[in-house]
């Protein structure tokens, strides 16, 4: 049990709790950077060294450091989220009790700031009682020690949520791994505000994280909220899960083709169209068809080898892929720059009419604004630095 006195919670300051909160928020954010650089680079080790001994150590080997870094975030955040609510909570009472012993003074009582005990001054003895400012005063003392017990509980509350969360000396922060994260529960951020998502993500390990990224990538790279990083990186995935469609389809339409083709040579049309009147027209109607969806999918093909291109491009300023759907005409969202990090967001809207297969000029406009932009605001501040 907590032995806090009156004096301490007098002499509470809140700023040595914000600093630690910082530091334990600062290592939460470096176990969560560590963890996901732990988790991409070593998730495909199976694949790459699938067989032998030596193999299967180092997957095994992998699969627990992953497991313990990943469980690791959680236990650092929620120190640092228990130590600034500690520091918010103090100050109310420590603001409660200034006021209580303050009035008491006012009125003449003495307080003991170690046991809490108050006497009223000898003027406030009327034959035997208090008067009745007295009496006032000590309506208003009587809740002196109630603060006390609930500053008491409060650093009872504060030491118990950090000795749950320190690791343990045997095992660490431990190799077991939470439940995934289900689609329902991904759909159900959906109506929630950007802010609400955003604690629900940062509340995932990022084994957890992972997964989702790697099972519901449709839905995380739409959703406000998630940060843009990650959003990326969904994104990322629809993007090259599309193209593989795509050159998939592409590739059962010129196959189809030489097939009618093959077909028309060898006189067995009327075996390919059994219920057509006439199997040449059938023939050409189907080629018009094809014609026209492989004109679709070539270009949906151009637009998305220029976003992966520009993506790619070292070259220049890092882009993140904020959101992306091939449905009808095609919709993109590109960034130059994080958008989370960045002091000024400048939007850049095509008109209408705009294709997916033309993106690539799009891209190369949003690049020049950036250029444009970066150089206007760097001209802006030497100019208030002379």
């Amino acid at each position: 049990m907590s032995d806090l006195t009156l004096r301490d919670v007098l002499d509470f300051r809140p700023d040595p709790w914000h600093e630690s909160a910082q530091v334990w928020g600062r290592l939460a954010q470096g176990i969560d950077d560590a963890a996901e650089q732990l988790i991409r680079g070593s998730r495909d080790l199976v694949y790459v060294w699938p067989d032998g001994r030596a193999s299967a150590a180092a997957v095994g080997k992998g699969e627990t450091l992953r497991a313990e870094v990943s469980n690791a975030y959680n236990p650092a955040r929620r120190v640092a989220d228990v130590l600034e609510q500690h520091a918010y909570a103090m100050v109310g009472l420590r603001r409660q009790a200034e006021e209580i012993v303050a009035a008491a003074r006012v009125a003449g009582y003495r307080v003991d700031l170690v046991t809490g005990a108050t006497a009223p001054p000898p003027s406030a003895d009327m034959a035997g009682g208090l008067d009745r400012s007295s009496r006032a005063t000590e309506s208003v003392l009587q809740y002196l020690p109630t603060v006390v017990e609930y500053a008491r509980a409060q650093d009872d509350a504060t030491a118990n949520a950090i000795a749950v969360n320190i690791p343990s000396p045997q095992v660490g922060f431990g190799t077991g791994r939470l439940d995934g994260v289900s689609r329902a529960a991904l759909e159900a951020q959906a109506g929630r505000s950007p802010a609400e998502v955003h604690a629900w993500w940062e509340s995932l390990t990022p084994l957890q994280q992972e997964q989702v990224l790697r099972e519901f990538p449709d839905l995380v790279g739409q959703m406000d909220g998630i940060p843009i990083s990650d959003r990326d990186v969904a994104n990322r995935t629809v993007l090259e899960r599309e193209r593989s469609l795509f050159q998939q389809e592409l590739s059962e339409n010129k196959a189809r083709e030489e097939f009618l083709f093959k077909t028309l040579e060898q006189g067995e049309l009327s075996d390919v169209y059994p219920k057509a009147v006439d199997p040449g027209t059938a023939m050409a109607d189907e080629l018009r068809r094809l014609k026209y969806e492989n004109g679709e999918l070539s270009g949906k093909l151009r637009g998305i080898d220029a976003i992966t291109t520009r993506l790619n491009d070292m070259g220049l300023p890092a882009a993140y892929l904020i959101g992306f759907s091939s449905d009808g005409d095609g919709q993109v969202i590109v960034s130059v720059g994080d958008p989370d990090t960045a002091d000024n967001v400048l939007t850049y809207v095509p008109g209408t009419g705009e294709h997916l297969s033309k993106v690539g000029a799009g891209l190369q406009r949003i690049d020049d604004m950036a250029a444009d932009t970066a150089l206007v605001l760097q001209q802006e501040i030497r100019f208030r630095a002379r």
